[in-house]
């Protein structure tokens, strides 16, 4: 009864419930979340410490005051390992003493959740960092930005709207029947007139926004609650200031703290610079799909024609006397055939770089041994070594293995890296094949005397469509597609270059079964 008196003397308006005992108290505890408890350290049916341990294990953080006629120091202690915020004696109960406890306790315990409020945000907006990188499309990171909106400020409902025109807005809410029915209509001019005009965070209260339509229709168009106390509402914006959309706050029931706009705000830069990435990705995407299409056009429909010209190409150059009458006509003819044969080559890349990049290439593997593919290699290559003033040679060091590998496929391996030896070797320089065994794999080398390569531009050496060298020519598939078999055949491919040393192309092939154990002995 003193303990009632003393509280509703309060100057702030206090609504108290009392419980007769143990049992009542912690029904009540279980249905309503109190500010302040104080207990009795004996009661009618158990002791006051039992029910302390009971309500701060089920996670009741409201500030516990324990009366005990019992004021000893070991008392004190266990009541506070046990949790209680404070304790006072019954012979001291005043209620100056009581009002002077409690308020202490209460701002205690406002600091305490203070501080794990912050962490929880802190943890909050790390999470979403993680989270809204990690998600590369618009309606996902709408989603995420309003589950995360109502995790970091407590807000019952959020919601985020994204220009350009269709303002397509995403809504979210721990409690669905709080979400009105989104409006069938886009913003209207004046709602568009009120974003455009937002200059920074902005927070108004139901008297504000009774005054602003602009903002009123921004918020009915979220289809979110009307907010009986407050409205936050933040902007997104790219680099360059442009507007991306709007996040968007409200609470029915509860009044957002102070520094939840900030946090807000900051949950709104963490969802501009994904939303970027979104749509930078999506146009990566789409000129990729794009670029896929024109490839699949190009490699099929000019297969069949470019293969007609070569044909023909040939047929005429048998057929033309090979005398001086005709020396202009099988000139002009003969680069009409080497020019389809070019273009068939390329045909031929686009489709290869396609189906390495689908994980379609296909190879027809069989044993075969690794000396004469290198022979074959060096001899496809000798007249153009002939021709340009290079020394090519080949070195084998031990047995020559069986590999097990497609024929076809590795001498155009060994074609694009020898062709690029030759490339950048200058005249009077050197290439060398080489092969060697290593474990259960043979190695295979393109070794030469050119111009090297920069180190900057070596991770993306195999790259598709990319070339190191500006004074390079073709479509810079060579490597990819080189990348692409090798990696077929379960090899890798690896460079070793430096300028003005030259560079060093090397590639694995599996030998066949029982050939490593030959190979080394």
């Amino acid at each position: 009864m003193a303990v009632s008196r003393a509280l509703k003397a309060w100057p702030s308006p206090v609504t108290l419930q009392e419980a007769a005992n143990a049992a009542e108290a912690e029904a009540a505890c279980r249905s309503t979340r109190f500010d302040v408890v104080t207990l009795d350290v004996r009661l009618p049916d158990r002791d006051g410490l039992s029910v302390l341990r009971t309500l701060r294990a089920c996670g009741h953080d409201a500030v516990i005051l324990m009366l005990t006629g019992f004021g000893d120091e070991e008392m004190a202690v266990e009541l506070m390992r046990a949790g209680a915020s404070d304790y006072l004696a019954k012979s001291r109960l005043t209620p100056e003493r009581l009002e002077q406890r409690l308020t202490r306790a209460l701002r205690v315990r406002a600091a305490e959740l203070a501080v794990r409020r912050n962490e929880h945000q802190r943890g909050v907006l790390a999470n979403a960092s993680l989270a809204t990188h990690a998600n590369l499309t618009e309606e996902g990171l709408r989603q995420l930005l309003v589950d995360h909106a109502c995790a970091l400020i407590g807000a019952r409902t959020a919601a985020t709207t994204l220009l350009p025109a269709k303002l397509v807005t995403a809504a979210h809410s721990s409690s669905p029947q709080l979400l009105r029915p989104p409006p069938a209509a886009s913003l209207d001019k004046t709602a568009i007139d009120a974003l455009q005009r937002l200059t920074g965070p902005l927070r108004m209260t139901l008297a504000e926004l009774a005054e602003s339509p602009g903002h009123a229709a921004l918020l009915a168009a979220a289809a979110l609650p009307w907010p009986e106390r407050e409205w936050l509402c933040v902007p997104m914006r790219d680099g360059q200031g442009n507007l991306l959309g709007v996040l968007q706050a409200a609470d029915p029931l509860a009044e957002f703290r102070d520094g939840d706009l900030a946090m807000l705000d900051q949950l709104a830069h963490l969802g501009s610079l994904a939303l970027q990435n979104a749509r930078l990705f999506r146009e990566l995407r789409e000129a990729s799909l794009a670029r896929e299409e024109l490839m699949a056009i190009v490699s099929h429909d000019l297969r069949n024609p470019i293969s007609v010209v070569a044909m023909s190409a040939a047929v005429l150059l048998k057929s033309l006397p090979d005398d001086e009458q005709f020396k202009q006509p099988r000139t002009q003819v003969g680069r009409i055939l080497r020019a389809s044969q070019q273009m068939t080559r390329l045909v031929g890349d686009l489709l290869d770089a396609s189906r390495i990049e689908e994980g379609k290439l296909a190879v027809e593997l069989a044993p075969l041994p690794a000396g004469e593919l290198l022979d074959e290699a060096i001899e496809a290559f000798q007249p153009l070594a002939q021709e340009k003033g290079v020394q090519l040679t080949s070195s084998a060091h031990g047995a020559s293995p069986i590999v097990t590998a497609d024929r076809a496929r590795i001498l155009q391996v060994f074609s694009n890296l020898l062709g690029n030896a030759f490339k950048f070797t200058p005249r009077g320089g050197s290439v060398n094949v080489s092969l060697d065994v290593q474990g259960q794999k043979a190695l295979l080398s393109v070794q030469d005397t050119g111009q090297g390569i920069a180190a900057e531009h070596l991770p993306r050496l195999f790259d598709r469509f990319w070339q190191p060298r500006a004074n390079s020519q073709g479509a810079g598939l060579g490597l990819f597609i080189a990348k692409g078999i090798v990696e077929a055949h379960g090899g890798v491919l690896s460079v070793s270059s430096s300028p003005g040393a030259g560079s060093t192309f090397s590639f694995t092939v599996p030998l066949a079964k029982g050939e490593a154990g030959r190979a080394a002995g």
